[in-house]
């Protein structure tokens, strides 16, 4: 047994898989974001609320990824970078036929995604765009936006209405506005026949005769094609950001426009953020769902013009994935198979409940890894927090491993990242063997070891090149003998790979509504929808479940295309989020 390399350890600050991206980026001095054009635009969209609670944990989120604006030019190109004009700009006034059309308590569902098709005649209403506002994140910064934001284009009621009433062909309007843009060295993602977006917001505009307002955030596509979150967290904080702006916003412009039926509005705001990751807390403690529970439980008056704020989220459709493990007791080993043909790294997340009595300044020895192939053992020496230290392998395999604190309801929890290079790709001296890799426990465990590994596989038409690693043991089976996936642990194997905890890592805060699937025939859970840990009386398999699978042998549903009339045929909880979405927008009294 040796021990690791590079005993004093290397200081890193925010998120470790940003980190670790930065020392893999080639780029140059890549071009930064403005870090005070990111204070302002969030300042300016809490308003009276950015010196409070909520408005520290927003900015202490938009820190912590404050990475990726030092090296955005690395990854998105130059262009999408825009610059904040001085001072505020009055607000514009809305068109008479968009007030018209609105029932006197509007609601606005945002739907936070990429690929949104938001010129398709299913979010039109008799002639008139559902659309408050959308955000083009991967755009070039288009002349007069009076949205002043940091990155891309933002687009109002009249500029969208004002394409669908030229009538060109949906492809040449979004040229036209610039969600096409070939000049770009970006996958233009409306030319598909379908996204994950155009199904999403297909589900969430509901019913013809729902008159919920709409309002958009279209992610860069490089995001959302790194499945690890390492990217799509900061997008997903800069949008939600957005919305709450633009619905402040709404509400002053309805007032202006028809003080009578409007006076001191209040506008309920529904999010849909049909993504995850498969690695986290999966305690509420994460970044991003610290910041949408204090969202969820705001008070009124705290955010001038809003109501209310709900998240809805999709289970995860990770239950059979072999992502989410526990050691504990004599559960002291599990391996991890890191497969041949990745050109992405493969990320493993190790979290412990620290002790009261715990060094608070260091992660304990707690495991060894043991490679294919040569079978040697490495211990995963003591980290400092906020450090991350290089484990040697003979075979030539170097894995970085990052130490990381929480603090959540006034509970430490340790995190041992271990980040894996790709097993292809590189020249052959920076790659990870693929094979079994053991992850053990240096002596019995007196408190449960939570191992996840992260996300890795990409999403339909945005191939990453990613391959998924997973957790393998022994006693793990994964089909009945009647040949159908087997739902449920059995306790009686004690297998340390587990399907409970298979829950996307955004999606565990208390106030989230989080969605499952099921098969429209039978009733059954659908065999791949994520299965969270106890949360007291909370159902595991979500707060609420949709019909998305038509049978077990006839999986997925269909769904809209980028353009008008066309269709796909797609399956998972990302699309039972959004029926859930477009049910409370209804309830809220957006319909008549």
């Amino acid at each position: 047994m040796t021990a690791a390399q590079d005993k004093k350890g290397r200081a890193f600050t925010g998120s470790p898989y940003l980190h670790e991206l930065n020392l893999r980026l080639k780029a140059d001095a890549p071009t930064p974001i403005p870090l005070a054009n990111l204070t302002a635009f969030v300042k300016r969209a809490l308003g009276p609320a950015a010196g409070s609670a909520l408005g520290k944990s927003m900015l202490d989120a938009l820190s912590y990824y404050k990475q990726l604006a030092e090296i955005y030019g690395g990854l998105f190109p130059d262009a999408t970078i825009a610059s904040l004009p001085e001072g505020e700009t009055p607000d514009p006034s809305l068109p008479s036929t968009f007030v018209e059309q609105l029932p006197d308590k509007p609601v606005v569902l945002s739907v936070l995604d990429e690929g949104l098709p938001f010129l398709h005649q299913k979010t039109v209403n008799e002639g008139l765009s559902r659309f408050a506002s959308i955000w083009m994140q991967d755009a070039r910064p288009g002349p007069g936006d009076t949205a002043h934001l940091p990155i891309g284009r933002g687009l109002d009621h009249a500029e969208i209405q004002n394409l669908l009433d030229q009538q060109m062909h949906e492809i040449t309007a979004y040229r036209a506005c610039g969600a096409i843009d070939h000049t770009l060295p970006t996958q233009q993602r409306l030319l598909q026949r379908s996204t994950h977006g155009s199904a999403v917001l297909g589900l969430a505009v509901g019913k013809v005769s729902d008159k919920h307002l709409l309002m958009g955030v279209n992610f860069p596509p490089a995001a959302v094609k790194d499945t690890s979150g390492t990217l799509l967290p900061f997008f997903v904080l800069l949008g939600i950001c957005y919305c709450l702006e633009q619905t402040q916003r709404l509400a002053r412009q309805l007032e202006a426009a028809a003080p009578d039926r409007f006076c001191d509005v209040e506008i309920p705001l529904v999010f849909n953020l049909s993504y995850g990751v498969l690695a986290g807390p999966k305690d509420g403690s994460g970044i991003l769902e610290a910041v949408m529970e204090k969202l969820s439980n705001i008070s009124p008056g705290d955010l001038p013009g809003i109501k209310a704020i709900r998240f809805v989220l999709p289970m995860g459709n990770g239950r059979q994935s072999q992502t989410a493990g526990r050691l504990e007791g004599d559960l002291s080993s599990v391996t991890l198979r890191l497969v041949p043909d990745d050109k992405t790294p493969s990320f493993v997340e190790i979290w412990t409940d620290a002790s009261d009595t715990a060094d608070t300044k260091t992660c304990p020895e707690l495991m060894t890894v043991t490679s294919p192939h040569t079978n040697e053992d490495v211990i995963v020496p003591s980290i400092r927090f906020g450090t991350y230290e290089v484990l040697s392998f003979e075979c030539g395999t170097q894995v970085r491993v990052y130490a990381d604190q929480r603090l959540h309801d006034g509970k430490r929890r340790n995190l041992l990242l271990l980040a894996f290079p790709p097993t292809v790709g590189l020249p052959p001296a920076e790659l990870a063997r693929a094979g079994d890799w053991s992850l053990n426990t240096i002596s019995e465990v007196p408190q449960p070891i939570d191992v996840f590994v992260q996300r890795d596989e990409g999403l339909f038409g945005l191939d990453s090149g990613g391959r998924q690693s997973r957790l393998s043991h022994r006693k793990y089976r994964r089909f009945s003998a009647e040949g159908r996936w087997i739902m449920e642990d059995d306790p009686s194997l004690r297998c340390p790979v587990t399907r409970r905890g298979t829950v996307t890592a955004f999606a565990n805060g208390t106030s989230i509504v989080r969605v499952g699937a099921e098969l429209e025939r039978s009733g059954d859970l659908s065999s791949y929808s994520a299965k969270a840990f106890p949360q007291g009386a909370r159902p595991p398999d979500g707060d609420q479940v949709r019909a998305v699978d038509e049978s077990y042998n006839n999986p997925g549903m269909r769904v809209d295309g980028t353009t008008t009339g066309s269709i796909a045929r797609l399956s998972g909880t990302s699309f039972a989020a959004p029926m859930v979405a477009a049910d409370i927008s209804r309830s809220y009294g957006a319909s008549d």
